[in-house]
């Protein structure tokens, strides 16, 4: 999803280039040479997309709010600047895009309910045949928006890749307390990493700062799941 926000960046030297920034591609403009003050000019990489800053007036320190180019993805919080009021617009319009339910595929259904409403403690919201030979398990993770649904007899969309059972690895999660959350699953029965992070060599043992500190764990089906701490809860970020 190739959307643009709006955002305004109070730059403190409207003659300085921003540090890090880069032109990338839109989905309503062209790649190429970008007229875009302080940041400089190229070739789109593949897949960036837009983010528009913009504003009237002038920032304090002498500053000015002013249009930048920064990868697809980026947070506004990525320019190092002060941002307010960002609002989704481009492509996407003003209608929020909410990521809800991720399908997870396995081989046995009551094997994988098993596993993540008992051992992991997910909610089981829904476990029902929608169709005739097609059954769907929806599980939420405690404290989550964002669902995930097992399928038997599903058939596939046209036009859609399906994906084997054991193929889906990166799903993130996120605690407050990391230990706390691996004995819990311990404790249930789960095969969990040690806690760790990464340093000056890579990946260490032990906790980091904050928002360095992960561990891991696989499904029955060898699904791959990384859980990550954060410094609070979703709320309160």
């Amino acid at each position: 999803m190739h959307s643009a926000l709006s955002v305004r960046v109070q730059a403190r030297n409207a003659e300085a280039p921003l540090k890090g920034a880069v032109p990338c591609a839109h989905p309503s403009r062209p790649a190429g040479r970008l007229p875009t003050r302080g940041v400089g000019r190229g070739t789109a990489p593949p897949g960036a997309a837009l983010v528009r800053a913009g504003g009237q007036g002038r920032g304090p320190r002498g500053g000015v709010a002013r249009r930048v180019w920064v990868p697809h993805g980026a947070s506004p919080r990525w320019l190092g600047f002060r941002v307010r009021g960002a609002v989704p617009c481009g492509t996407v319009g003003a209608m929020n895009w909410t990521l809800e339910v991720v399908p997870v595929p396995v081989t046995d259904l009551d094997r994988a309910k098993e596993f993540y409403g008992e051992k992991c403690g997910f909610r089981i919201d829904l476990d029902d045949e929608v169709a005739p030979g097609t059954r769907v398990i929806q599980a939420t993770p405690p404290g989550s928006r964002c669902s995930i649904a097992m399928m038997s007899g599903m058939p596939p969309m046209p036009g859609t890749r399906t994906t084997s059972p054991g193929g889906l690895h990166g799903l993130q999660l996120c605690v407050t307390d990391i230990e706390a959350a691996r004995a819990e699953l311990l404790a249930r029965g789960v095969d969990v990493s040690p806690v760790r992070h990464v340093g000056a060599s890579g990946w260490e043992d032990g906790k980091g700062g904050p928002w360095n500190s992960f561990m891991t764990f696989e499904d029955p089906d060898g699904n791959g799941w990384v859980v990550q701490e954060a410094p609070a809860e979703l709320a309160e970020r």
